[in-house]
């Protein structure tokens, strides 16, 4: 009810980010980054709606600002690095992970994140590294299960990663990497 809200705004697009509804999430965080464009939280925010909407170069964007005004935030230079992992080129995708991984070493996600970038720079041997400390900090990491279930695979171990992947079965993300690696073995 109050136009002047961006509270209100950023939760209404949170919401709608999660009915899939990215369009109009877009339009609220805009919304809401225009009342409070320094706020790294909304953002975060804008630059999820915006990558919803394949607006990658708003997002990446907006990623970098929310990064600088949050003081180097290590939840926000994770996002900022899966967002560059999944959407940008590997040196670069590389480089935030990197960073978000030096942010906070104690994060099993961040190692992750660093895995995945150097499988994009085929860094085979620092990937399984990276994972072995992404597992040693939270055995049931899926994204890091994941990860090393390829990796094993690329490695021509392929009962290892068969093995792992039995253990990915039950998650909803990882079931399709799962069932690609059976594929594969087969």
């Amino acid at each position: 009810e109050d136009p002047s809200d961006p509270v209100a705004y950023s939760m209404r697009a949170y919401t709608l980010l999660n009915l899939q509804r990215s369009r109009d999430a877009l339009e609220d965080a805009r919304r809401a980054k225009e009342l409070a464009g320094d706020d790294p939280t909304i953002l975060s925010l804008f630059a999820q709606a915006a990558e919803a909407e394949n607006r990658l170069g708003w997002a990446q964007e907006a990623w970098e600002k929310a990064i600088t005004l949050s003081g180097g935030s290590p939840q926000i230079l994770r996002e900022y690095a899966r967002f560059m992992v999944q959407h940008r080129g590997p040196k670069l995708a590389l480089e935030a992970a990197q960073r978000a991984q030096r942010s906070d070493p104690g994060n099993s996600v961040g190692w992750s994140l660093l895995a995945a970038a150097q499988l994009r720079m085929h860094q085979f041997q620092e990937a399984e590294n990276s994972l072995r400390q992404a597992l040693a900090l939270d055995p049931n990491n899926t994204q890091a299960q994941s990860l090393m279930a390829k990796l094993l695979l690329l490695k021509g171990k392929q009962d290892q990663a068969l093995a792992l992947s039995h253990l990915l079965e039950d998650d909803a993300e990882a079931k399709a990497i799962a069932e690609w690696i059976r594929r594969e073995v087969k």
